[in-house]
């Protein structure tokens, strides 16, 4: 296959993918998205692509998931969010991509282990804490310039809230929303959009609908045990990935 026809086909799996994600199917497995496509591009050429295209979805699955979200978790969240994209654009140049994979990735895996422990735990009712929430929020806002790998920190904080699948699903998506729109002056000013990037996104963009509908379709058949079962083997397989590609490990 020639590195073109490998491109494409990384890019419309990356696509689907993500698409599939936002509209509440395997939510979390969209951070594969990016790392799939820089397996054929550069790793900045791969996020600018991929950063309209998810702005895109984002409309589809709010749209599908209208004025489900808990407003106090989207809000705090997002004020985070705009600190954490501000410190990702001021250190955009200096960013050591493998050590934020590695303490995502150890994150990611800790909330996994701790979940098996405190499910043999009585459990405790979750509280709201605007801190904790704008915290997560920022280092989400980070990650997900860096990498568009926000997902972990939002899908931790989130679940320790025991929301409903469709609340869970909802919030994150009113969250990346604008999580990701306050993404795009800073790309801009970095030069990142190139007109061969945004030709590319052009050309994936009838993907966006089709694959957020396809994934809001399989989300309102899965029972909760399933959702936020799928949810913590995604988050399990992202910081295994995380860690791997952190550590050099993937070559």
């Amino acid at each position: 296959m020639s590195p073109e026809a490998l491109f494409w086909t990384a890019a419309v799996g990356a696509a689907v993918v993500s698409g599939v994600s936002k509209g509440g199917f395997a939510p979390g497995a969209g951070f594969l998205a990016t790392p799939m496509l820089a397996l054929t591009s550069e790793p900045a050429i791969a996020a600018a692509v991929m950063l309209p295209l998810l702005c895109l979805m984002d409309l589809f699955a709010v749209r599908s998931f209208w004025g489900l979200w808990d407003a106090r978790q989207v809000k705090s969240m997002a004020l985070g969010a705009l600190a954490g994209v501000g410190a990702g654009w001021a250190a955009f140049h200096h960013l050591d991509a493998d050590s934020l994979r590695l303490m995502l990735g150890a994150l990611a895996l800790g909330f996994v282990v701790w979940n098996l422990v405190k499910g043999r735990l009585k459990p405790r009712p979750a509280v709201f804490s605007a801190k904790r929430a704008g915290f997560w929020g920022a280092l989400a806002g980070f990650a997900s310039f860096s990498a568009h790998a926000g997902g972990p920190p939002a899908t931790i904080h989130l679940l320790s809230q025991n929301l409903d699948k469709t609340r869970f699903q909802s919030t994150m998506a009113a969250f990346f929303a604008f999580a990701n729109l306050i993404k795009l002056p800073p790309y801009a000013a970095l030069g990142l959009f190139r007109a061969d990037v945004l030709t590319m996104a052009l050309v994936l963009a009838p993907l966006a609908p089709l694959s957020v509908w396809a994934g809001a379709w399989a989300h309102r058949r899965l029972s909760d045990r399933w959702f936020f079962g799928l949810t913590q083997m995604c988050l399990l397989g992202a910081g295994l990935k995380l860690v791997w590609d952190g550590a050099g490990l993937g070559g």
